[in-house]
């Protein structure tokens, strides 16, 4: 097979790659997405990153992001759109790929519409429980629609629909991963690990930002922050407030841009707490690792997504959370203390949680069957 890949939500892309790749199999992979996460701030995508470093095949695309209201956009939006429907046909006509694999996002819908007018096969995937604008377009013209949970069916063509749960990337499951060298060899503190997911959070950033003197008191912090922007070296200004700790406390906190898959796998498999998003890819990752957690829904997510995830993952014991319109740097500390002295409880409850580990493996037996 030759496959065409878009990711709106790219952890799972990128499981269902590294699936394929550790399979030896003959199927080429053609990934289509954006250069930049945002061009006016010229901050390198992750997907592009992760993309060009496993040494697939990247194509650069764009597309108009629908936005309601008035105003000139509105009328410019027709026109943008065909130009992207264009340049998606360009890139079918180009590569030919015998299936079309979306994961969401407004770039997926153009490169859809191309694929089924040359009857390219299409199945997409739907991570969340809130079916996204774009999936509901697409399942109109796919020929099979994979989601992650069985209770978000009823926002979907039902005959197209088959459960494969959410992919996780293989590399993290590596057993007894190396500890990353930048780390030391021994530490008395628990691990906590902060993540913003692909992109960073600056919310994130800045909580951690003011609670570190607490925080490295009492934790090893290992913190994910995102890449820099045009405007903002995130990793830089953390670093700046690093050294204005006591030297004691320096050590105890290590900020990245991103960390690689093999020391994830480690991180994942050692920290005792996480602070995250409730994005539904992370989560899908702190159940299956069984990682309590403190977790800052994105307010302004579609269809109120994550704090619908982070209420649910509450529901069952999983995790603690903070709507982001509450929280503080005190706010946090605390919140974290909390799931340090109650670890054993929140650990409980995430081992009854089911989990899907070979999510990857049943997502690519459908895509093998839509491109036959």
């Amino acid at each position: 097979m030759k496959i065409l890949l878009s990711g709106g939500h790219l952890t799972p892309a990128l499981a269902l790659c590294d699936y394929i790749r550790s399979q030896s199999t003959a199927d080429e992979l053609v990934f289509a997405g954006r250069r930049y996460s945002q061009d006016q701030t010229k901050q390198l995508a992750h997907e592009y990153q992760e993309i060009t470093n496993r040494g697939l095949t990247f194509v650069e695309f764009w597309a108009p992001r629908w936005q309601s209201g008035l105003g000139l956009w509105i009328l410019l939006f027709p026109l943008q759109f065909a130009w992207s429907w264009l340049k998606a046909l360009y890139i079918c006509l180009r590569h030919r790929p015998t299936v079309y694999v979306s994961f969401g996002g407004y770039l997926a819908v153009p490169l859809a519409l191309a694929a089924w007018l040359l009857r390219v096969p299409i199945v997409t995937h739907e991570q969340t429980r809130v079916v996204g604008t774009a999936t509901k377009l697409i399942s109109k013209v796919a020929t099979t629609v994979a989601v992650s949970f069985s209770d978000t069916t009823g926002d979907l063509p039902g005959r197209k629909v088959v459960v494969t749960g959410n992919p996780l990337r293989p590399v993290l499951f590596t057993p007894k991963p190396s500890r990353p060298n930048w780390l030391p060899s021994t530490t008395r503190k628990p691990i906590l690990y902060v993540t913003g997911g692909n992109q960073g959070s600056q919310v994130i950033n800045t909580l951690i930002e003011q609670s570190l003197p607490a925080l490295t008191k009492m934790w090893l912090v290992i913190h994910q922050c995102g890449n820099k922007s045009a405007t903002t070296n995130y990793r830089k200004q953390l670093e700046r407030s690093k050294a204005k700790l006591p030297a004691a406390q320096q050590g105890a906190y290590f900020v990245s841009e991103w960390f690689s898959e093999p020391d994830l796998a480690w991180i994942y498999q050692n920290a005792q707490v996480v602070v995250a998003r409730a994005g539904a890819n992370t989560l899908a990752e702190l159940i299956t690792f069984e990682l309590p957690s403190v977790v800052i829904p994105l307010p302004f997510s579609h269809g109120n997504e994550q704090q619908r995830n982070a209420e649910w993952l509450a529901g069952v014991g999983g995790t603690y959370v903070i709507p982001q319109k509450q929280v503080t740097a005190a706010a946090l500390v605390a919140a974290l203390h909390y799931v340090k002295n109650h670890r054993a409880n929140y650990l409980a409850s995430l081992a009854q949680v089911p989990k899907t580990k070979d999510a990857a493996k049943a997502l690519y037996e459908v895509v093998a069957k839509a491109s036959r």
